[in-house]
């Protein structure tokens, strides 16, 4: 599979190196800089700690500088999810307080569908949608019960093949209204195209 290619019943190598990135800026003992995804490290479990590569894999056990040192010349991707996760985080939140009243978040990692679970209370009379490659997304789904004990209720899970499929269609299939305030998230949404489709 070419990097960042998504391969049966797992996530992709970019989301769990994202997950990873999260987990360490979480452990910041600054809290002016620390990631506010204190649960990517949930879930960091053995089957996807197998997708990084070995320098980096126990990097999550390590406490932050150990972490960090593990990165070299490469920790500031460590900062920038910090930036993007609180970004994001900031203005779904206030989206939400200024009206929003549907969530799709289009992303693929498990941890980065986490902001349903993190902000449960602020997301109560908001609907959320996972949209997600159908393969990923039953991980995900399989990945968030073992570690949370149950998928949420307020979680509509929409399949979705980003290469044909129409992204309107399939959330109106999921009880998405147009009619209603709504706050898109597109985070690092990756997917493999085939090289036949490339030759079309």
């Amino acid at each position: 599979y070419p990097a960042g290619a998504i391969q049966p019943a797992l996530p992709s190598r970019t989301a769990v190196e994202t997950m990873l990135h999260r987990a360490i800026g979480a452990k910041n003992p600054d809290p002016h800089f620390r990631n506010p995804d204190y649960m990517a490290a949930w879930f960091l479990g053995p089957r996807e700690r197998a997708l990084l590569v070995d320098s980096v894999r126990d990097a999550v056990d390590l406490d932050y500088d150990e972490a960090l040192a593990r990165y070299g010349n490469l920790k500031m991707l460590v900062t920038s999810h910090l930036l993007r996760t609180r970004y994001i985080d900031e203005a779904l939140l206030s989206a939400v307080r200024e009206g929003a009243r549907q969530v799709p978040p289009c992303r693929p990692g498990p941890s980065q569908s986490a902001r349903a679970y993190r902000f449960a209370g602020d997301l109560r009379d908001v609907r959320t949608f996972e949209v997600d490659y159908p393969p990923t997304q039953e991980y995900k789904k399989r990945r968030v019960k073992e570690v949370l004990g149950a998928l949420p209720d307020s979680v509509r899970f929409v399949p979705m093949d980003f290469t044909k499929d129409d992204l309107l269609r399939q959330l109106k299939g999921s009880g998405y209204r147009e009619n209603e305030p709504t706050f898109f998230i597109w985070e690092g949404v990756t997917y493999y195209l085939p090289e036949s489709a490339i030759r079309a």
